[in-house]
């Protein structure tokens, strides 16, 4: 009679676990969507436009597009937990032959990074914080999120 009694508990445990491993995949399913609402909306570039933009000039650059939501796609060419002095995660696109992208991603985006691979094409969205010209154009971006 325990052992049935045991049993029967074991089995009504692990049943209450499964459901709540559902339950909780759907509130982080529901909370990540909830942060893609609450982003602003971006705009889609190539990132030949800043580059050049920020090349004629780069006062006028900042002004134009520091603190602007985008979205780019490109090739992935290096995933980090730290890059040149930066913390977070970063990822890097290959946007054009001379042109290319780093992504500080926010610690939502954990789950996804873990996914991705060097050389896959990915769209992102960020935020731009700056531009440097290091063998070519590089726009660094803050709070990045992997759209596909």
């Amino acid at each position: 009679m325990y052992k049935k009694v045991l049993a029967v508990s074991l089995l009504a445990l692990l049943s209450g676990c499964q459901q709540m491993n559902g339950v909780m995949g759907s509130v982080n399913s529901t909370l990540d969507q909830l942060n893609s609402a609450l982003e602003p909306s971006a705009t889609t570039v190539s990132g030949t436009e800043i580059c050049k933009d920020y090349r004629d000039n780069e006062i006028a650059a900042n002004k134009k597009w520091v603190g602007q939501w985008v979205t780019m796609t490109g090739q992935t060419k290096i995933i980090s937990d730290s890059q040149f002095g930066l913390t977070n995660q970063t990822v890097f696109l290959k946007v054009t032959k001379n042109v290319d992208a780093a992504f500080s991603l926010k610690p939502t985006e954990e789950n996804k990074v873990m996914k991705i691979k060097t050389g896959q094409r990915l769209t992102m969205k960020g935020q731009i914080s700056g531009f440097s010209e290091v063998g070519g154009c590089l726009i660094h971006l803050d709070k990045g999120s992997i759209q596909s």
